[in-house]
């Protein structure tokens, strides 16, 4: 299976920032990507597509075409892109993420919750939200701004 890369397209989002979070976001930066997100799609010479997601406006990849996409996998620092390629190969090749990145470490992963760095009482809110659409992993960030106990606590 031919796992050169034939095409890359960068396709611009915009997201929308919940109302209670977005005054929020300002602090934490991520305001500065504009709302803006990219999704990759990387198409190999076989038909293989693959996708991944990366914040801010879309990078040039164009000099990536043509580029064998398994050389790609370590040689990219670009994390939406090389998402995009560990997708890609991961199908072409039938082989689990694991198998391209190392051993297998764990049989499943918990889907978790998360909330930008927020007061506590809005964490406290989220948290609760979470807990009641059935998740089980809430993740926060620890920022000097807020005080991390009362976060948890809330």
């Amino acid at each position: 299976m031919a796992l050169t890369i034939r095409q890359i397209e960068a396709i611009p989002l915009t997201m929308l920032f919940r109302p209670d979070l977005a005054p929020h976001l300002v602090r934490s930066g991520l305001l500065n990507f504009k709302n803006q997100m990219t999704l990759y799609r990387v198409e190999l010479e076989g038909g293989v597509i693959g996708y991944g997601d990366g914040m801010g406006a879309a990078k040039d990849a164009s000099q990536f075409v043509g580029a064998d996409a398994v050389d790609g996998l370590r040689a990219i620092r670009h994390g939406g892109l090389q998402m995009a390629l560990y997708d890609a190969v991961g199908k072409a090749l039938d082989l689990p993420a694991h198998a391209l990145m190392g051993r297998q470490v764990r049989s499943r992963i918990a889907v978790g919750y998360w909330t930008a760095e927020v007061p506590p009482e809005v964490l406290g809110a989220h948290a609760a939200e979470a807990a009641g659409l059935g998740y089980r992993v809430y993740k926060t960030k620890c920022r000097p701004w807020w005080d991390p106990v009362a976060q948890v606590e809330a």
